[in-house]
């Protein structure tokens, strides 16, 4: 028979046709399959104590069909059980992971530091070699503005001893001397050729140093430094000896004028020559 309608006695609920049901062998009273096993059998006192505790394949009583009792179902995404020790293996993993790591940082920060440290020197050394080729470079130019100071107070020299014999001369045919040194002269302009001839040497001389002076003068106008003071004020002082010495230079090597006025020019541009001489020789020393 149907159990529609009937009230399972341990929840008080109604049995619905077509549920899990269960019927007391002893007394005939009808349970819910779930609980009469969760009761361990019948509810009824007076036929508890005879009743199976699992419960039969079928009911005693009329056979009705069941509903299948559904098996709880599992997740089939659901992650299978992990095996004993996995989370052991796992952590160990991450500590060694962790160990590498802070390993390649060490050797990272060890590499970085070395590197660190090498451009440092090799920029300190190129630092020094920077300051010790500037160094150089103004030695040099000091050296050069040496030689170029010495050169021109020795053609200074020549010049001088050149203009001299001019004045000496120049002087003789002004007394009406018509001879000097062994140089016969009928003239002013005779007198200075003779005097010419007797300075043949120092002549030839001084025309050959001229380009070299001038080379001389054109390289100590480029600075290693700009903006070393000191080095400027060599080269100024450069430029006014050069100065002094062409002005000496065109005197002696292109006398004109009267005798009286070379005598001028020259005596200025002697003593010229010898103070610009000494104001860069200070300078040098």
């Amino acid at each position: 028979m149907g159990t529609s309608g009937l009230i399972c006695p341990i929840c008080q609920g109604e049995i619905l046709e077509g549920q899990a049901a269960k019927c007391c062998e002893g007394c005939g009273v009808w349970h819910h399959l779930e609980c009469w096993e969760k009761n361990q059998g019948c509810s009824t006192d007076a036929c508890r104590a005879h009743q199976d505790v699992q419960p039969s394949a079928e009911p005693a009583g009329e056979w009705e069909p069941q509903a299948p009792v559904s098996e709880p179902v599992t997740d089939s995404s659901a992650r299978p059980p992990e095996e004993p020790g996995g989370k052991k293996k796992k952590k160990t993993w991450l500590l060694i992971l962790a160990v590498l790591l802070a390993v390649i940082l060490v050797i990272a920060g060890a590499a970085a530091f070395l590197i660190g440290r090498a451009n440092r020197r090799q920029n300190e050394q190129e630092a020094r070699q920077r300051q010790e080729n500037a160094q150089y470079a103004v030695a040099c130019y000091r050296n050069d503005a040496k030689a170029f100071c010495m050169t021109s107070i020795m053609l200074g020299s020549g010049m001088e001893d050149i203009g001299n014999e001019v004045k000496k001369f120049w002087g003789a045919y002004i007394i009406n001397q018509t001879s000097y040194k062994g140089h016969s002269f009928y003239s002013a302009q005779s007198a200075v050729s003779a005097s010419r001839i007797e300075q043949s040497e120092n002549i030839e001389k001084a025309k050959k140093a001229a380009p070299m002076m001038k080379s001389m003068y054109e390289a100590l106008q480029n600075l290693p430094d700009e903006n070393d003071e000191e080095l400027q004020d060599i080269k100024d002082a450069v430029k006014e000896l050069y100065a002094a010495y062409e002005d000496m230079y065109d005197c002696v090597m292109d006398v004109s004028g009267s005798y009286i006025s070379f005598g001028s020019r020259f005596s200025s541009a002697d003593s010229t020559l010898a103070r610009k001489y000494r104001a860069l020789n200070s300078l040098l020393d």
